[in-house]
Formats: C-alpha cells, structure tokens, sequence
C-alpha cells in the first residue's frame, strides 16, 4: 500500500463520526521524509446507514518531488560548514561524511533555535573546525527550494481535477513540515492541520488495512473502512520495437479493500503476427521495461487451421487478444 494510502486510511479511521460534514471530505496528505516528499488527495466518505463498512477512503491523485526531503536542507548545511572550515575537507570522504552528520543535528535543532554551534575534532587532521550556523543563514542557502515545497500538493490536485477550493483539510505527516522555512511556505496557500503522528501514521494506516485484509480472521469486530487506491503512474504496453499498444492511464483505480476486488485491466490486441511474441511493460516515458511477457502458441494453433491456401479456404486473419491486469497488490500480469 502507498504512504499516503496508509495515511488517508489511519485518518478516516480517527476522524470517523468526528465530522459534523454530511458527504465526502477532501483530504490533501502532505508528506516531507528524509529524501522526498509526496502528496496525496483523498476523499474520504461516510457509509450510508444501509451499509456494513465504515466508509471508504479513495486516492484521487498523488505527486511526488523525489529529491525534496530533510537531506536537501541537510545538505546545505553542510555546505555552510565545507565554506566556514579553515582547511577544506571537500576530497577526505570521512570528513565529509562526519559533516553530514553534524549537519543534520544542526537542522533539527535549528527547527526550535535561531542559532546552533557546531563543534568537529580534528575534521581535517589536527585542526578542529568551531563554528555556528543560523536559522538566518539556512534560509538563505535553502532558497532554491523553497518554489518546490509546495509543487507536489498543487500537482496532486491537478492530477485529481480538483482545486484547493474544494479540499477540506490539509494534513502533514513526516518530520519536514517541522522545519520553519518549509512551513511558512505551507502556510502561503494552507491552513496547517498536524493532528497527525508524523512518524507512526503510515505504519498504523498499513497495519489496519493487513486487519480488514484478513478476511474474518480476527476477533475483534470492527466494521471495514473501504480503500481504493490510484495507479500512480501510467503503464504503457509496448509491441517489439516500441510500438504503443495501449495505457493505462495515471490514476486508474485500485480496489484495495472493497467490496469489489476488481483490479484495473486494459485489453488489446496483436493483429497480423503468425509468430511467438514478446511484449514490454514500461512506465509511461520510460526507456526500459520494468517486464516483459512472451505471448506463445501462436504456431501451434495456426498449424491447426486449413492452410490459407486452401480450396474454400477464406483469408487467414490472425489476432491475438490479451488482458492485462494490475492487481490491489500493484502487481502486473497477464491475465489471460
């Protein structure tokens, strides 16, 4: 299950019936790890009095920045301790290895203080570096990445169709968002909600989609919360030699836990081959495949037919039908 999934459902869970809103709530699940940060939009809807769930929790969209996370800011920091060092530690791997470290204590401790001292013995050989590094001074150097802290919520809901009008509430998890810099900007175009446990979150949310996935297997009755998911990036079939021969679009999607099962398939076909054939799985835009499958017999079951030569024999058509599918697992396969 995604991070944001996870969230979104361990946030349904908590704030079951505590909504006075009758219909569906919007979600936006902004999430700043230690080396990216993603955002998910989420619908969250309250079960009908008919129904045996406790409501569902659908992923509408998700975005990502991949290198925006705590180590960017960490960085820096390190640069800033690289510049303030009388002897440059920039080629001893070990030096600069002990400066990341002591640049993200700098990092946490500057989310609460305006300044912070930092003390390496013998950085490079026997010189000691004694210096400090201010809140004023991490901004400056961070300015470059400020345009991106907002960037995956607002991609989220465009991947979503929806605008921030219509979002009601916007939730951060991860230790980012705890960063001054980072949360000023958050606050330009949010209000902040941080009822969240930013470190235990994704792992309660997956640890109760595992309960609704045992399928009567606990003891506890509790009634299920329903997740579907969205396939977070399109998946392209390609024939030998590049040939696009269908998508599955971003977004499609996946009933995790539902009352349908259903995955998300996309049927095609290979017109004309009178051969064994192999066709690639591939991220929209990708050069390599992430698999490949062989679709077989086809000279075997052509061998059963008249020849096409043959007296009444009507032209020899060949088509190849397959069902590709992705399951709530997000695996991909062949379904037929």
């Amino acid at each position: 299950v995604s991070d944001g999934a996870a969230v979104a459902l361990k946030y349904s869970i908590e704030t079951v019936g505590a909504s006075s809103q009758a219909g569906p709530r919007r979600v936006v699940i902004y999430d700043m790890g230690a080396t990216g940060t993603a955002a998910s939009v989420v619908e969250l809807t309250p079960p009908l009095p008919t129904s045996t769930s406790a409501g569902t929790v659908r992923i509408l969209g998700a975005a990502w920045d991949r290198e925006l996370g705590g180590a960017a800011f960490t960085e820096r920091i390190r640069s800033l301790l690289v510049a303030a060092a009388k002897q440059s530690p920039a080629k001893d791997a070990r030096a600069m290895a002990r400066l990341r470290v002591k640049a993200n204590e700098a990092k946490e401790v500057l989310s609460a203080n305006k300044q912070v001292p930092v003390t390496v013995e013998e950085l490079v050989g026997e010189y000691d570096l004694r210096t400090s590094v201010s809140r004023v001074q991490l901004d400056a150097a961070a300015q470059d990445l400020v345009p991106r802290i907002l960037t995956p919520a607002t991609d989220a809901l465009a991947a979503a169709g929806i605008s921030s009008s219509q979002v009601d509430s916007f939730q951060v998890v991860g230790g980012g968002w705890r960063m001054p810099l980072v949360r000023a900007e958050l606050d330009t175009a949010w209000q902040v909600g941080t009822t969240l446990n930013a470190d235990e979150s994704n792992v309660l949310g997956a640890a109760w989609l595992a309960y609704f996935l045992a399928d009567g297997k606990h003891q506890a009755r509790l009634r299920v919360v329903e997740l579907v998911d969205a396939l977070p990036r399109a998946i392209e079939l390609r024939a030998p030699g590049g040939a696009l021969l269908g998508t599955l679009p971003r977004g499609t999607p996946l009933a995790i836990a539902a009352a349908s099962d259903a995955a998300a398939t996309l049927p095609f076909s290979l017109e004309g081959i009178e051969d064994d054939v192999v066709v690639d799985l591939a991220y929209e835009g990708a050069a390599v495949p992430f698999a490949s499958f062989a679709v077989t017999g086809i000279p075997a079951s052509l061998a059963a037919l008249p020849p096409a030569d043959a007296a009444g024999a009507a032209p020899r058509r060949t088509r190849v039908d397959v069902v590709v599918k992705v399951d709530r697992n997000g695996v991909t396969e062949v379904a037929r």
